[in-house]
């Protein structure tokens, strides 16, 4: 049950996506656009059911001045704690 619970609690990179764009003040379509993807995917990315590869890194870099070195990390931690969380 613990487990579960954790699940709940990870963050996936699309938090940060999510909360950039608003600081920025960028929609969901023009990222999505700026990011050549359709906005299907753009939401499978922002829930973390899409990885965040090392071309959409550095298409966030552009698009949002965050180093594709910190997308990197951030989608590696995120499914490094998502693996060590689920019941095996």
């Amino acid at each position: 049950m613990e487990t579960n619970a954790t699940q709940y609690w990870l963050s996936p990179p699309g938090d940060t996506i999510l909360e950039t764009m608003e600081k920025v003040g960028l929609s969901k379509k023009v990222l999505a656009e700026r990011l050549e993807l359709s906005i299907e995917a753009f939401d499978f990315l922002l829930e973390g059911r899409m990885a965040l590869t090392s071309e959409l890194a550095i298409s966030l870099e552009k698009a949002l001045d965050i180093p594709a070195s910190f997308w990197i990390a951030r989608e590696e931690n995120f499914r490094n704690e998502w693996s060590n969380s689920k019941v095996h």
